[in-house]
């Protein structure tokens, strides 16, 4: 399974200049979209074609929904990079809490989770560490996933959660650069391509890691490790 850095230089892996270029390309596509249908519209419209110009005008309010919804998907992966006091938490707390996140804010159907794990604390950012396993759900959920399985065990000195899912799962590609910005196999219903990013990034804020592999027979593991607190 590939492993993702970690340790207190994982600090340093958000790539900042890839981000911000990358974030240019996706804001450019549909303004460039808005822009020509803006002038397409004043050209029907001194033509008196009005079918045409309404046309083309549900098509520039479609490039406006999707400009409104990555400034949205951009909130709210800024405010997830906001790091809060780090407190003692039980794992299955945290991961009840994160379904419950899930629910609250996803409007899809949502797969049927089941916990099983071991007695144990980790210290971290709760709201931060929620949000991490809410993007792994719903990366599930948004894969067709009837079940998700998280399992959480001690390995040595690391608390390690499995989250295996039976959905679509992922091609050799999407495992590849799944936690990239920006990179997304569903853009055409809207994806972004931010959620496993943000997960990624958290976990390496508090020491952890993320490493994603196909499950068997199909759908998606995804391996956290974070290091176990000392205290429940």
């Amino acid at each position: 399974m590939h492993r993702e850095t970690t340790g207190p230089a994982a600090r340093s892996a958000f790539d900042m200049v890839t981000f911000m270029r990358g974030l240019a390309h996706e804001m450019a596509n549909p303004l460039n979209a808005v822009n020509m249908n803006a002038e397409l519209i004043r050209l029907m419209l001194d033509r008196g074609d009005n079918i045409r110009a309404r046309d083309v005008t549900e098509r520039l309010l479609a490039d406006c929904a999707r400009c409104a919804r990555l400034v949205r998907e951009l909130q709210k992966f800024g405010s997830g990079l906001r790091e809060q006091a780090h407190v003692d938490v039980a794992v299955r707390d945290l991961l009840e809490g994160s379904i419950s996140a899930l629910a609250q804010e996803y409007s899809g159907s949502m797969p049927a989770v089941r916990i099983d794990s071991v007695d144990a604390a980790v210290k971290v950012d709760r709201a931060a560490l929620q949000r991490a396993f809410s993007a792994l759900l719903r990366n599930a959920a948004e894969a067709g996933a009837a079940t998700v399985t998280l399992s959480a065990r001690r390995d040595g000195k690391a608390i390690v959660i499995d989250v295996r899912d039976d959905g679509s799962g992922p091609s050799s590609e999407d495992l590849a650069h799944a936690t990239e910005a920006f990179y997304t196999s569903r853009r055409a219903e809207g994806g972004l391509g931010l959620g496993l990013t943000l997960a990624s990034e958290l976990l390496r804020w508090h020491d952890g890691s993320l490493a994603l592999a196909a499950n068997s027979p199909h759908g998606m593991h995804a391996e956290v490790r974070l290091p176990e607190s000392v205290a429940v």
